[in-house]
């Protein structure tokens, strides 16, 4: 699964009530071009995105 296909499920998540999470991304030396540390920090974001969404809708 690439990245493109788990930011819309994430997207999909809107309202749902996020309790927690955890990113996990390849060890630094086997990720030479960041491409992982990227793309978790943007999930990390967009996870952050659909806690929010809730929280206003409280």
């Amino acid at each position: 699964m690439n990245s493109d296909k788990v930011l819309k499920i994430i997207r999909g998540l809107a309202g749902i009530n996020v309790v927690g999470m955890d990113v996990v991304e390849v060890s630094p030396p086997y990720d030479q071009s960041e491409l992982t540390a990227l793309a978790g920090a943007t999930i990390a974001l967009e996870l952050l995105y659909v806690w929010a969404s809730k929280e206003s809708q409280d």
